[in-house]
């Protein structure tokens, strides 16, 4: 009898132990190519909370060499862009909160930004999920990773589609 509770014991606790992880806050991220030059971003969690607010990553997909031309060339596009504009003032915020100087509603010169890195990488933007924890972006020009951002191990990255020669001209 105590070898059959015995047993049945290990089990229940071996069942407790399997099913916790099932129940998990999972994060999740779905991105989809507009095939229009922008790329739409959906985030979550497995157990249906909001990502809204989550940090999002544009990182280019090679090891820092002290060249930030992609990051430049790419902020110099959304602060230069009509249709960017809001992009341009979350980037603002989370520059400001981050202690970057800013100077009237731009940064003055993007090259003299100090590069920052994600995992050994180079962060070319940094924005956040929106309310319904989604957000649309325009590509960056050669090859980037796409990071869903919440803390450690609640991380997602995901290869970013490449940018087209007709969605250059769709952009401009």
């Amino acid at each position: 009898m105590f070898k059959k509770l015995l047993v049945f014991s290990f089990f229940f606790v071996m069942g407790i132990v399997i099913a916790v992880p099932v129940s998990a806050h999972t994060p999740m991220l779905y991105v989809e190519d507009y095939g229009d030059g922008t790329i739409y971003l959906e985030g979550g969690f497995s157990d249906g909370s909001s990502a809204s607010g989550t940090e999002i990553l544009l990182v280019e997909d090679k090891d820092f060499d002290n060249n930030t031309a992609v990051r430049d060339k790419y902020l110099e596009f959304i602060f230069n862009s009509v249709n960017f504009e809001e992009l341009a003032n979350t980037y603002l915020k989370i520059a400001e909160e981050n202690g970057t100087k800013i100077e009237g509603n731009k940064v003055a010169d993007f090259s003299k930004l100090e590069a920052e890195l994600f995992e050994g990488k180079l962060i070319i933007f940094k924005s956040e999920l929106d309310d319904f924890s989604t957000l649309n972006l325009p590509k960056p020009e050669g090859s980037y990773l796409v990071v869903f951002n919440a803390g450690p191990g609640h991380t997602v990255v995901k290869k970013g589609a490449v940018l087209t020669e007709d969605e250059k001209a769709l952009l401009e």
